[in-house]
């Protein structure tokens, strides 16, 4: 039993290693750990291809002129029909014309936008 005791008292004797430099180790194995998770969700193949579909909307939208005004509606129609790729409603206009309806678009603004994107 002695040597249990000996041991014990070893290591508290021995915890004089400042609590600081265990708490800086600590915390920077966090960081580096954070900063690893978060490289390999940056380059993740999913977040890649959602950066790929916001960098295409965002050059489509650009092409056509379509306003910050316009840009929002597309993305609110996108939304409303769960399409995951927004770059859809420039192909497919029976999504964009149903949408107007549904979300009661005034044709003020509708038109402009018909004639950027389908003609």
């Amino acid at each position: 039993m002695n040597v249990f005791e000996d041991i014990g008292r070893g290591f508290r004797r021995s915890s004089g290693v400042d609590a600081w430099v265990v708490l800086g180790v600590v915390a920077f194995v966090a960081a580096v750990c954070l900063v690893l998770l978060l490289v390999r969700h940056y380059t993740s193949p999913g977040a890649r291809a959602a950066r790929l579909r916001k960098s295409v909307f965002r050059r489509l939208t650009e092409a056509n002129h379509l306003t910050p005004a316009e840009r929002d509606i597309l993305l609110q129609i996108a939304r409303h029909y769960q399409v995951s790729d927004p770059v859809e409603l420039f192909l497919k206009r029976s999504l964009f014309e149903a949408a107007l309806t549904v979300l009661k678009v005034d044709a003020a603004v509708a038109d402009p936008m018909r004639r950027k994107l389908y003609t």
